[in-house]
């Protein structure tokens, strides 16, 4: 529900404090006048709080869709920050004592690329399976 309202309509502050007529004990001493002033004054007040009703739902369905906008993106990075230490602990030189520096910096490259794309293909045949998505073709074995 979308509902566009400027902020002064917003505020509860800037309205006219309206004397409310608290209705007598006996309403049957009332005129029809004063049955029908009171009747109008209650509705007025009765949409009025409908309609504070209606913002306060679509501040708090906006909140909730950005909460779990916000719990989404958590989610990816702490994927991320899990690959990351995945990544880490295995950056262990493999080369043999003696490698030249930039060799060594290539291994450790190869690793996390290697990583990195089995973690993609994990993601991509997860995602396929929540979507119910069947290959057409059998993907090839990519792994190295």
């Amino acid at each position: 529900m979308d509902i566009a309202v400027d902020d002064a309509e917003l505020s509860t502050d800037a309205r006219p404090q309206q004397k409310h007529k608290q209705a007598p004990e006996d309403i049957s001493k009332l005129s029809k006048e004063e049955l029908l002033e009171l009747l109008v004054t209650e509705r007025a007040l009765q949409s009025m709080i409908r309609k504070d009703l209606q913002v306060e739902r679509a501040a708090h369905d906006e909140t909730a869709e950005k909460m779990v906008q916000l719990q989404q993106r958590l989610e990816v990075t702490l994927q991320e920050l899990a690959n990351l230490e995945r990544f880490s602990k295995r950056q262990q030189p493999n080369a043999p004592p003696g490698t030249p520096t930039q060799i060594e910096k290539l291994l450790k490259e190869e690793m996390y690329l290697k990583s990195r794309l089995s973690y993609v293909q994990a993601e991509l045949s997860d995602a396929r399976h929540r979507a119910g998505a069947e290959p057409a073709e059998k993907d090839e074995d990519m792994s190295i």
